[in-house]
């Protein structure tokens, strides 16, 4: 081959794997964004897995069977996802306890604005009403109680079922080293 041919065939080279490292790239994320409703599970399985593994180590440096490990791991998993749903639930329910402290602060903090900028406290005690908003109007328009209900229950199922999902590939890591 002449060195002249080099220099021609060299940047449509390099454009070809640059399009195909794109291509491959492009199909990676697609078939990422499509296993997510099992990879986000599986990856959440993991990181417990790995968060056990002290607590695993020493029940088997204690000489307690696997098949025992494997229990007691499900267990202290379980008692930390109902610790941290509690924790979660005061949280909400304490901050939704104080939101007329909220809302009053929050005015206080408007009207001093307000007075900051110049703006009368007529034309900010009379702003934006939900009500009268039409892109909220428009967004609510034929909507029910039914269907907001059916709305909130669908994230709790999608929710328990990705919690079982967990669940079950955490069993799978750990019955894995029962047998192993």
């Amino acid at each position: 081959m002449i060195s002249g041919d080099n220099e021609v065939i060299l940047p449509y080279l390099k454009t070809g794997i640059a399009l195909l490292s794109f291509i491959c790239l492009a199909i990676l994320f697609y078939v990422l964004h499509q296993a997510g409703d099992l990879l986000i599970p599986f990856v959440v399985a993991v990181f417990i897995y790995m968060l056990l593994q002290p607590v695993i180590q020493l029940l088997e440096k204690w000489r307690v069977p696997r098949a025992l490990v494997t229990v007691v791991a499900m267990g202290v998993t379980i008692v930390a996802i109902l610790g941290i749903s509690q924790v979660i639930y005061q949280s909400v329910a304490a901050f939704t306890g104080g939101l007329p402290q909220y809302e009053g602060r929050f005015n206080d903090i408007w009207q001093r604005i307000g007075a900051l900028l110049g703006i009368s406290p007529d034309a900010l005690s009379g702003g934006w009403n939900i009500a009268d908003d039409p892109r909220i109007a428009e967004f609510l328009k034929g909507t029910t109680i039914t269907d907001l209900v059916k709305i909130l229950l669908a994230s709790v199922n999608s929710l328990l079922s990705n919690l079982v999902l967990v669940f079950i590939f955490l069993l799978l890591l750990l019955q894995q080293r029962v047998l192993s």
